[in-house]
């Protein structure tokens, strides 16, 4: 599936228009992001679906690997999907379209560089979510906020080494550079798209099973909530990284100059 008419711009934003230009790419492409958010959480729903079904006894869910390994192996796969996601909308911004095909092929384009970097951001953002598993009200509170700062400062990075197929560090200076003067814009964004994502994941999956009282269904929301939510992630960490591009480095006069 793929529509240029569905490819926001290139050009400087505020964060209201960025958030419209978010939407406007989940509606264009709604399909593909959704199969690929869904696509790219399987490791995990798979064992957690299953293993609703079958018993807490059966063998599939004693093979699930999140029993073992705990919210390591979410770690793994959440990020994937907000990064495939993040690559099709920067393949819908830069070049009109994308596909599920041509999503996971600009991962594999992307490499160990890409890879790495999902994993030095995963590791600095779930390192300080990892601090705050604590009961103290005054911790969480301390912790939140550079955990906060963290999501900022980091979002660029992912879509910058997909873009510019640059080593881990390279991105991640890339995105302190970008994010540096466009702050609260991209701060703005990024807070909106998590806290909205984050609350609606938690209250959609409660509020199935308050209505139904089973696991079963509960576990298959959870999937359709994934697949439809975490993809916002991805576009939004997109679009603040070609944003704050424009703003820094007049992206969208380079790009027409090497198209004439």
């Amino acid at each position: 599936m793929s529509d240029v008419l569905t490819a926001p711009a290139l050009r400087a934003r505020s964060a209201p228009q960025l958030l419209d230009a978010l939407f406007a790419v989940a509606r264009g492409h709604a399909w593909d992001l959704f199969a690929l958010g869904v696509l790219l959480h399987l490791p995990v729903h798979v064992f957690r679906v299953a293993g609703a079904f079958a018993g807490s006894g059966s063998l599939v869910w004693r093979m699930n690997p999140e029993f073992y390994i705990g919210s390591v192996w979410w770690s793994i796969w959440n990020p994937l999907a907000v990064t495939v996601t993040a690559v099709a909308t920067c393949q819908v911004c830069l070049d009109g379209h994308t596909s599920i095909r041509r999503a996971l092929e600009g991962m594999r384009e992307g490499g160990w560089r890409l890879l790495g970097t999902v994993a030095a951001v995963t590791i600095i953002l779930d390192g300080l979510f990892g601090l705050m598993s604590t009961d103290d009200p005054g911790g969480i509170l301390l912790l939140f906020i550079p955990l906060s700062i963290a999501i900022v400062w980091c979002a660029p990075a992912i879509p910058a080494a997909a873009v510019e197929k640059v080593a881990p560090w390279t991105a991640i200076r890339r995105a302190l550079w970008l994010v540096r003067r466009n702050f609260w814009r991209v701060a703005l964004v990024v807070w909106i798209v998590w806290a909205v994502t984050f609350i609606a994941d938690s209250e959609l999956v409660n509020f199935a099973f308050s209505l139904t009282h089973r696991g079963t269904v509960s576990r298959v929301v959870d999937v359709a909530v994934d697949g439809a939510l975490y993809p916002l992630r991805g576009i939004a960490i997109a679009l603040v990284y070609l944003d704050c591009r424009v703003r820094r480095e007049a992206f969208d006069l380079e790009r027409m100059l090497r198209a004439e």
